[in-house]
């Protein structure tokens, strides 16, 4: 088949010729990738590819004349002379009469960021033969801290998981971060997964930096050549020097702060000294092309310096009664109010080196060179109030609590710091209509949480006990919270406190005791990442049509570790080795650089003054014997944290594009082969975890510590994934797209390493990974209808609908006789793991996407553009998609007149169920009410960001970029209605101002 084709396809006339060239943008100097360039008034056509180069084979020999359009610009047309046999060179710059008198004066040295980007996503969508959404990195206005997931939001249908302030996690059509892939330059890179074996195969985009990224691509429906996943493939393409004629220099320079924490002066900061909020960044971007025009070189680097509040309430209530018809209407008691705050700087570098090296006019060469370094601190003061008793008549607004405690703690003082390095190279070769590229790459990630060696512990709490209080707020829902003490010691006075363990019962019981509170909590983990990947392509000229076949192989060799060295506890027991005593006394430790301020309003603002963990720990440094370690725990912790995993993924596919009239139809195979294999520790039992004594304070013995055991597993498996992809081209502008995929989705690392976290020796139970869990597999279809129109306009409306069998779902199994994994210490055990659900279940869903820049319109309004999508989604059974909304939404308006330049960007996110409130029983397949018996929600999200800039010189542009200018709540989780409210979470909006330009 493939030598008929072949002769086919270069069994060409002898009068005819070739004709290459490049096409610009001349009023950018940047070259334009899928112009369409056609010989006219023929159906021969091509789309130019990498910086702007097109190859026409088979044009008739004579004079000929040849269009080219691209949205948003005027198409042009030229006539060559093309000689028998032989190859001729014709470039093209195109403009537009739509530009103003100043872009053209200023030519290369302005880029008309909102036009050129959305005309590169229409061109880049027009030439795929399946949906794709593309956006230019610098098409949405400035990204505050140049985190990825903070644009990737803004494309339609895609939600981002949040951590605090950071968006986390990408989840397309709402669907877990497990179900797509994240690729650099088309290659997956390392992620070390917040040295989290729980993270999975969800990708992080902390350690990547939006600056060394030139477009982003959102594949739902991926094609043979890419990895499979159910619902897209997110694809970071870097950037180049042959993307742009000439030498360019781009500038960035910047100062950032927060809404929270705007001043000129030194206020107190994230640690225990004072600190300036205005942060400082800058990026510097250089692009070449020397030798002759042979050699292209990309470099930059850029420091993205943001600060973040972190001002949270809690209230958790006790759980609802099983019968959920009358949650709207319980009054449940609150059995604990928590506080938090703390500011959290993140600081983000990036540098960025790429050469490529066109040897002749068919071979390229490049090689890249990326590191990314992240440094965020969170220093959590946190405070909180736990009744044990309430009285009588208590309403929405009031409780009286009749007997209680408060801590005066934190929830983590940590610094996370992460690096990613990548490095890649590879090779392009075309001749014709046939083209090989060949590219290699290694990616190697690690993050790491510190706080001793910043001089400080990461936890501590001191507690009082037996007081009362009430509680009161103005309405139901109202997180401004007044608290008044009604007995006991006075809870403002630090001396009324003690180190001892809050959860004891008395003071007595502990005199003299280990119950501890006080210690240090630290991670480590590694991935690393070797990957190549092989692609040839076949064009085709036959007698039914023009006919691509696309063809290749992949491989990837995973391997991560973790390193969780768990939590050493350690008791203040002061010179008398007597806990509660004077010389023990919190007092001692007062942070005196820091006033609590916790944002939600009431009176519970210096409730208490907060501690100093900096003060313990040089305590701690100074009088080890002063303290008492609790080196059994800490082992245990240890062991149950160390995790080795490999994976190597090989694939082959082969994908043929044919074109008959109208009508174009593609389909393909891929097989994919997986081999993995984990190792875990088997966690020592308390009584041999006791054995562990004796280790002197200060010393960290356990984080050396061998394994007691391993437990290890293996799987290899392949699967062959069927593809489909039709579209009917009614015209040029108007398309019809029907698409099919099938794919995988393999077991979360988490389980496939062995590994039990948990065990209770006198109940018989564990909590541990089940390795022998199956990957999912799934079938997903597409209908879409798509309309592009001029000036840079499109409109595409789709459905989606997808069926996901052997889903891996929470599971209480009884163990046999071989306990577990073969190991008969856990025979008859009861686990908790997941399993594989027997039925399958589905999802379907609609998506708008519209954008168009509105020049048909009178006078200034001409200069206006706008964009909005929205996505919906229905799940068959919600409870199975938790941490997944069922719409989302985005919008934006942008406007120039002369010198300025404003853009606004809305992000919408609906209600997210986190908790169905539910379990559900694979034997049986169905749900019965489970603790907490109420639903519990993420409520619906609308985040505005706006961008600002005026152009004051030809080379220099002032800008103001606000993300979050509302400071909508990062989270804002509540039980069935948002008065029974969970949590609310204010980080501030961050504001960037500074100038930008380019020579």
């Amino acid at each position: 088949m493939i030598l008929s084709l072949a002769i086919l396809g270069y069994a060409q006339s002898a009068d005819t010729g070739t004709v290459t060239g490049r096409v610009m943008n001349g009023a950018t100097g940047q070259y334009l990738t899928n112009a369409i360039v056609n010989v006219a008034g023929t159906a021969q056509y091509v789309t130019t590819a990498f910086g702007g180069s097109f190859t026409l084979t088979g044009v008739p020999a004579g004079e000929v004349k040849l269009r080219v359009s691209y949205t948003g610009l005027d198409s042009v047309e030229s006539t060559v002379k093309v000689m028998a046999g032989q190859s001729v060179v014709l470039d093209f710059s195109l403009t537009s009469k739509d530009y103003n008198k100043e872009v053209v004066q200023l030519g290369k040295f302005e880029v008309t960021t909102v036009r050129e980007g959305s005309a590169k996503a229409i061109m880049e969508q027009i030439a795929a033969i399946n949906p794709v959404k593309v956006l230019a990195a610098d098409s949405m206005g400035n990204v505050t801290e140049g985190n990825i997931g903070e644009f990737l939001r803004l494309m339609p249908g895609v939600m981002m998981s949040y951590v605090e302030a950071d968006p986390r996690q990408v989840r397309v059509h709402g669907l877990g971060a497990q179900y797509s892939q994240v690729l650099l330059d088309g290659m997956p890179v390392a992620m070390s997964g917040s040295s989290n074996i729980s993270t999975g195969r969800g990708f992080e985009f902390e350690q990547l930096s939006i600056s060394s990224v030139d477009r982003v691509d959102l594949t739902k429906d991926p094609t043979p050549d890419q990895p499979s996943a159910v619902v897209g493939v997110v694809n970071l393409n870097t950037k180049g020097a042959f993307d742009r004629k000439g030498q360019y220099i781009g500038y960035n320079f910047a100062i950032s702060t927060n809404s929270y924490f705007a001043a000129l002066d030194k206020t107190q900061g994230w640690d225990n000294t004072h600190h300036y909020k205005l942060l400082p960044n800058y990026s510097l971007d250089y692009s070449d092309v020397i030798l002759k025009g042979k050699l292209g070189i990309q470099a930059g680097f850029s420091r993205n310096w943001t600060i973040a509040a972190q001002k949270a309430v809690w209230l958790y209530y006790n759980n609802s009664d099983a019968d959920l018809t009358n949650n709207a209407t319980e009054l449940l008691g609150i059995n604990r109010v928590m506080y938090q705050d703390g500011p959290k700087p993140t600081k983000r570098d990036n540098l960025d080196l790429r050469l490529d090296y066109m040897a002749n006019s068919n071979l390229r060469l490049f090689i890249r060179y990326g590191f990314n370094n992240y440094d965020a601190r969170f220093y959590n003061h946190s405070l909180d109030l736990l009744p044990q008793t309430y009285a009588a008549g208590a309403t929405a607004t009031s409780q009286t609590v009749t007997l209680g405690q408060i801590l005066d703690d934190s929830n983590q003082y940590m610094q996370k710091k992460g690096q990613t390095v990548v490095l890649s190279g590879g090779a392009s070769y075309k001749k014709g209509d046939f083209s090989v590229d060949y590219s290699a790459q290694f990616s190697h990630s690690a993050s790491w949480y510190e706080n001793r060696s910043l001089g400080h512990f990461s936890d501590f709490a001191a507690v009082i006990r037996g007081i009362s209080w009430r509680m009161d707020r103005s309405s139901p829902g109202s997180d401004s919270l007044f608290f008044t003490q009604l007995s006991g010691p006075n809870w403002s006075d630090p001396s009324n406190y003690s180190f001892v363990d809050w959860r004891a019962p008395n003071l007595s019981a502990l005199a003299g005791t280990t119950a501890l509170r006080i210690g240090w909590y630290e991670r480590r983990g590694h991935d690393k990442i070797w990957g190549h990947r092989l692609d040839f392509k076949n064009d085709f000229k036959t007698g039914i049509g023009p006919i691509t076949l696309k063809y290749g192989g992949m491989s990837n060799f995973n391997n991560r570790a973790i390193r969780n060295t768990g939590m050493l506890a350690t008791g203040l027991l002061g010179a008398d080795g007597i806990a509660g005593t004077a010389d023990d006394n919190p007092s001692n430790f007062i942070d005196t650089s820091y006033t609590t301020k916790w944002g939600h309003g009431g009176n519970a603002d210096n409730l208490v003054p907060e501690l100093s963990p900096w003060k313990l720990y040089s305590l701690y440094k100074s009088t080890p014997t002063a303290f008492v370690d609790d080196w059994a725990n800490a082992l245990t912790q240890h062991l149950s944290g160390i995790w080795d995993f490999k994976e190597t993924i090989s694939g082959i596919y082969t994908q043929g594009i044919f074109k008959f009239g109208k009508l174009d139809i593609s389909p393909g195979v891929r097989w994919e082969g997986t081999k993995s294999s984990g190792i875990g520790a088997k966690v020592l039992s308390n009584a041999t975890a006791a054995a562990v004594s004796g280790s002197p304070a200060g010393t960290v013995p356990f984080i050396t510590a061998k394994y007691s055991g391993k437990v290890t597993g293996s799987e290899t498996y392949s699967n062959v994934l069927n593809y489909l992809y039709a579209t009917y081209n009614f015209s040029k502008d108007l398309k019809l797209r029907l698409n099919y995929h099938s794919a995988i989705t393999r077991a979360d690392i988490a389980n496939l390493v062995p590994g039990i976290s948990a065990i209770d020796e006198s109940l018989q139970t564990l909590t541990a990974s089940n390795p022998n869990l199956k990957a999912e597999k799934s079938d997903n279809y597409s209908l879409g209808l798509e309309y592009y129109f001029e000036p840079i306009g499109m409109f595409t409306a789709s459905v989606f609908s997808s069926e996901i069998k052997n889903r891996q779902a929470p599971y209480i199994e009884k163990l046999g006789a071989d306990g577990y994994l073969g190991d008969t210490t856990y025979a008859y055990y009861t686990a908790n793991w997941r399993e594989n659900l027997g039925n399958a279940i589905k999802y379907t869903g609609i998506e708008l996407d519209y954008a168009q820049q509105l020049t048909f319109l009178p006078g200034l309004l001409r200069n206006l553009g706008v964009s909005a999508n929205y996505t919906n989604v229905k799940y068959d059974d919600w409870a199975f998609y938790t941490g997944s909304p069922e719409q989302m939404a985005n919008a934006s308006l942008s406007y120039y007149v002369g010198k300025f330049n404003a853009r606004i960007n809305g992000n919408w996110l609906g209600k997210v169920l986190n908790t169905p409130g539910r379990a559900y029983t694979i034997a049986t397949n169905s749900w019965a009410p489970a603790a907490p018996f109420a639903a519990e929600f993420q409520a619906d999200r609308l985040q505005v960001d706006l961008n600002l800039e005026y152009r004051f010189k030809p080379r220099m542009t002032f800008f103001v970029a606000i993300r979050n200018v509302l400071n909508e709540p990062s989270v804002f989780t509540y039980r069935d209605n948002k008065d029974d409210f969970i949590r609310i979470l204010y980080t501030g909006a961050v504001w960037m101002c500074g100038v930008k330009g380019s020579f």
